[in-house]
């Protein structure tokens, strides 16, 4: 065998003993000399007990030799590979199922999310080859660290899933009926500004108002208030929230035409406010299912951790022009949370007692349980750094300019801006773009969908899932066969059934690796509960429709 040298990597392939690749760096051995494929038996031999789920994660497979003996002992594992230079691509002796390099073109976090579906993470095992990391140091403790955060976003999202799933179905049950009036996405122009609700936006305000006829603001729902007390009404408010407290932040807009951007299954309740609604698709069964029957236009836009993501996302797709945050600060400021006038804020005087003034509940709240910024007054909780880890990967801004306003340290993709050069970008696009501050017509519309027609999809498409849970049902016997590695899998879970109970699937899985009757047992509660809830849901939304 021929020696290979990377003069790049510094990666040398040289034939083992047993006539096998092997590859070394500097002194550093990546695999064994002598018998690689031996060296991966014993590796697995102690961490069998890992290898109970459907799915293994490798960091630093290289030339893939743990890829190989799981390939044999496994066949139907699914098999995801990290490495840590491009080098090895070609030599790899098996192939993984899916394979990140940092020359793939897409980010740790953009990978594991597009590949690692949230119900494999039950019994997801991961396994470190240590050579590996030791030959390369710096960029192992990168990916790792990289990978540990997505893996934390996508166990959020199953929490997201068992906390709200129930709701969503509630909710887009009662939008899908009650929602009538609809307005397209006006084109946008010049620069787009996204207003959240940080402590920084009560500043910001002064510089969009200056300069409001040169720009297009996009509100979150919690920054409605603090942008109309301040003189300044949105062109567009965007809502995601499947909470009631979603609403409570739109109940300022009433006598406004301000159009309301939401999926079906944010918070009911938006047609009380008589707002126009853009509609967006976040990709769940159940918008597949009712937006095609809705007689409405809608926007595609991935679910998203974040209602800022999601603005983020459709600004970026439907824009050419800068992008300007504003109030998006990710902390909280000395005691302060959040821009005022809000929504919640009552609610907090409504709590406060001789004993407990208000000054007291939210030192408790927004002073003990977060960490001081070095450098500033700033602070930062464990919540917001949830939600940075949904910005900090470049790739989705790196070929758009997106830019924050006076906004706190936290370090975000972003490029930081200061008023002078707010009003120097507002100026510059609105002399490189004559028509940025032209008004586009609205083109509201009323669906020609009556309610009668929208019960009877409802009916239908609840009597249909009833039917594929009862399959399900009668299938889980045969795809938990024990032994069966592809027993396992949820595949065959109607979709309804991962919105309503993921929590539930997962049960069943772990329970798959252990006992058969157990998760059988599970199985069928899980799917008695979902088949009842399915029928209460149309109960009530029919109900209301009556009143």
């Amino acid at each position: 065998m021929n020696m290979i040298s990377s003069p790049e990597s510094k990666i040398t392939i040289v034939p083992a003993r047993n006539g096998s690749r092997t590859a070394l760096t500097g002194s550093i051995r990546i695999h064994s000399s002598v018998d690689p494929e031996h060296e991966a038996r014993t590796f697995l031999n102690a961490r069998m007990p890992l290898l109970e789920g459907s799915a293994v994660v490798i960091l630093g497979s290289s030339l893939g030799y743990l890829t190989l003996e799981l390939r044999t002992r496994f066949p139907t594992v699914r098999i995801i590979t990290f490495d840590y230079t491009n080098e090895f691509s070609r030599l790899v002796v098996a192939v993984a199922d899916h394979a990140w390099h940092p020359q793939s073109g897409e980010s740790v976090r953009a990978f594991l999310h597009r590949v690692l579906p949230e119900e494999e993470l039950a019994g997801l095992a991961v396994i470190e080859w240590q050579p590996a990391a030791r030959a390369f140091p710096g960029r192992s403790r990168q990916v790792a660290e990289e990978f540990a955060d997505a893996l934390s976003e996508l166990n959020a999202n199953i929490a997201t899933t068992g906390y709200f799933g129930c709701r969503w179905v509630r909710n887009a049950f009662a939008n899908f009926l009650c929602l009538n009036e609809f307005q397209p996405l006006p084109p946008p122009r010049g620069v787009t500004v996204i207003a959240a609700s940080g402590p920084t936006l009560e500043r910001s305000a002064k510089v969009l108002l200056r300069y409001r006829d040169a720009v297009r603001i996009w509100a979150l729902s919690s920054a409605v208030s603090p942008l109309l007390s301040r003189g300044i009404v949105p062109d567009l408010v965007v809502l995601t929230d499947p909470g009631f407290y979603g609403i409570e932040h739109l109940h300022a807009l009433r006598g406004t035409s301000v159009p309301v951007m939401l999926p079906l299954t944010s918070a009911r309740g938006v047609w009380r406010i008589a707002c126009p609604v853009v509609l967006i698709d976040q990709g769940s069964s159940i918008e597949e299912a009712l937006l095609p029957r809705m007689g409405a236009r809608y926007l595609p836009a991935a679910a998203n951790g974040t209602v800022a993501g999601t603005a983020l996302e459709v600004a970026l797709k439907s824009s050419g022009g800068p992008i300007v945050f504003a109030g998006f600060d990710l902390a909280v400021y000395d005691l302060q949370s959040h821009a005022s006038p809000h929504a919640f804020d009552r609610y907090i005087r409504y709590r406060q007692e001789r004993r407990t003034p208000e000054t007291t509940i939210l030192f408790e709240r927004n002073i003990l349980n977060s960490v001081r910024i070095p450098g500033s007054r700033f602070r930062s909780t464990r919540a917001h750094a949830t939600f940075r880890n949904w910005f900090a990967s470049p790739e989705s801004t790196a070929s758009h300019a997106v830019y924050r306003l006076s906004a706190s340290p936290v370090t975000l993709p972003m490029q930081p801006i200061d008023e002078e050069e707010f009003q120097l970008l507002a100026e510059s696009v609105a002399i490189t773009d004559p028509q940025a501050n032209v008004d586009a017509p609205p083109g509201r519309y009323s669906t020609a969908i009556s309610v009668s027609a929208r019960i009877t999809v409802l009916e239908e498409l609840v009597d249909r899932w009833r039917h594929e849970l009862s399959d399900f049902a009668r299938r889980f016997d045969a795809i938990s066969r024990p032994g069966d590695s592809s027993s396992a899998e949820s595949d065959g879970a109607p979709g309804i059934l991962r919105l309503i109970d993921l929590p539930g699937l997962l049960r069943i899985r772990r329970l798959l690796s252990r006992s058969r009757s157990e998760a059988t047992h599970e199985a069928n509660q899980v799917i008695r509960d979902a088949t009842e809830f399915l029928t209460s849901a149309l109960a009530s939304v029919s109900r209301s429709s009556d009143r």
